[in-house]
């Protein structure tokens, strides 16, 4: 009976690499900005300022008439929330909005940039 010697047999074994050969490169780590490219959704729509004003406007007013003026808030970036709100309007440029809402110390104006808006809800 013929025997091949185990290294040359290991060697020549397509599931185990070339034994005398060097590991191959790892590939380079990303940098963060390839990273944070991963992350950007590949597809997005581009709106005005106007636009997003209208559309904020627009889905409270839907709301204010589906649940009522108590029930709709607006979400913002920071963490907060403002209920209560009885009017919303925009300035003449539309990149802010002017949230008039009650509050226990009678009715309040809060100015708020459209860009730290997250959204809006229903309690």
């Amino acid at each position: 009976m013929f025997q091949i010697p185990l290294l040359i047999a290991a060697a020549m074994s397509p599931y185990i690499g070339d034994v005398g050969a060097p590991p191959p490169p790892k590939p380079p780590a990303p940098t963060p900005s390839a990273l944070l490219m991963d992350a950007v959704p590949r597809s997005f729509i581009q709106l005005t300022a106007k636009e997003r004003s209208s559309d904020y406007i627009e889905a409270f007013n839907m709301l204010k008439r589906e649940k009522g003026t108590d029930k709709v808030f607006f979400h913002l970036i920071d963490g907060s929330s403002i209920s209560g709100i009885v009017e919303v309007s925009p300035t003449s440029q539309n990149t802010l909005l002017f949230l008039r809402y009650n509050s226990p110390q009678g009715v309040q104006v809060r100015v708020v940039p459209l860009e730290t808006i997250v959204g809006l809800g229903t309690l």
